[in-house]
């Protein structure tokens, strides 16, 4: 969950306000329990005090899995209009588990749950009829905070219809398996791809808290089934439009050469002239 610094300080003093109108000294945002950090991997926590003074005195803890305490770092810690902002960053924390502001025998908190992101898979994946096809789904490791091991599973959706394809460690048919290349790598591998193996194919990853909560995000993409003559199909595509225009040309000679054929008959039979009676007779005569 992200909150900008506009808007922070938009919300400041309604906080101050509510912290003023209600028993307690203390007043948190997010007001919510349980939280995430952003994608950008920031988390910003902020506990409201009625006076400037009085949010100087405010301490930030952090409770683990282990339930030990630990104070923050007051340099992540910013104490501006009567309230108390702790900064957190992936990598920079402490882990997972419960964040605290105090203030004498006040205490306000916020349950951090693990968090994380898979790389995104490409729009679509193309294949050969009878030939093998592999999707792959990598968790990003810089993004994994906290929590077990990751799990894979595999389901695809064909008209409609969402079926279930194995997990990481279960049972899988032998012409589509899930294979584990790590523990963050998982393949989906499908073994002389049909047409029918066409349609959308999601990854789940999830994580088991020591809750029980879990935690999941998901990838998908689409598989498309080429067939095997497709490449050949460009090449009789021109090879039929030659034989087409080669037969459209030899019509048209032929044609032609039957209109030729017709005017020479026309031409060798048609009845001479009275002048050229004469000259052939002068000839004669000669």
């Amino acid at each position: 969950m992200k909150l900008g610094e506009t808007t922070m300080r938009a919300a400041l003093p309604c906080l101050l306000l509510l912290a003023m109108l209600t028993s307690a000294s203390l007043v948190k945002w997010p007001d919510g329990d349980n939280i995430v950090f952003s994608e950008d991997g920031k988390l910003e926590l902020t506990c409201s005090a009625a006076e400037l003074e009085v949010a100087k005195e405010i301490q930030w803890v952090f409770r683990g899995s282990d339930g030990v305490e630990k104070p923050l770092d007051p340099a992540s810690v910013t104490v501006t209009d009567t309230a108390s902002r702790l900064t957190l960053l992936k990598g920079e924390t402490s882990g997972n588990g419960v964040y605290a502001c105090i203030l004498d025998d006040q205490e306000l908190a916020w349950s951090v749950a693990p968090s994380f992101s898979l790389d995104p898979m490409a729009q679509s994946v193309s294949v050969v009829d009878g030939e093998s096809a592999r999707i792959h789904c990598r968790l990003r490791l810089e993004s994994l905070q906290g929590g077990g091991v990751p799990q894979f599973s595999w389901s695809r959706e064909v008209a409609n219809v969402t079926e279930a394809l194995g997990s990481t460690g279960g049972n899988s048919s032998s012409r589509i398996q899930v294979l584990s290349e790590s523990e963050s790598h998982s393949v989906l591998k499908i073994v002389e791809a049909e047409n029918e193996d066409r349609g959308v194919y999601r990854c789940m990853v999830s994580l088991l808290l020591d809750s029980g909560e879990v935690v999941e995000s998901t990838e998908e993409t689409l598989l498309r089934v080429k067939d095997k003559h497709a490449a050949l199909y460009p090449f009789i595509g021109l090879v039929v439009e030659v034989i087409v225009l080669c037969l459209i040309i030899y019509g048209c000679e032929k044609r032609r050469s039957s209109h030729d054929s017709v005017e020479d008959l026309d031409d060798v039979g048609a009845p001479q002239s009275k002048g050229s009676v004469d000259e052939s007779l002068r000839q004669r005569k000669a």
